[in-house]
């Protein structure tokens, strides 16, 4: 049996580097992984927004039937673009 056999994982910004990675790791070792990215992954968006933000928890939460065990934030935000909270 595997490391991770059985775990979930949402990994954002995992179309390139360390998200990319972690994602492959992940898989390596057994989880059911879904990768979010603005572009190239299982699920397109793009987090900048908060709605953005709360599809792909509910996306995540139906595609993994929970995410109890890991999410993982990789995704950033350009310096240009203006954060939602704010």
């Amino acid at each position: 049996m595997k490391l991770l056999e059985g775990e979930r994982a949402l990994v954002t910004g995992s179309a390139h580097g360390i998200g990319r990675g972690m994602v492959a790791a992940l898989k390596e070792e057994g989880a059911q992984v879904l990768g979010a990215d603005i572009a190239d992954a299982d699920v397109q968006c793009d987090l900048s927004s908060a709605e953005a933000a709360r599809r792909l928890a509910a996306d995540a939460i139906a595609r993994l039937a929970a995410c109890r065990s890991s999410c993982i934030a990789r995704a950033r935000a350009d310096r240009k673009t203006k954060p939602y909270w704010k």
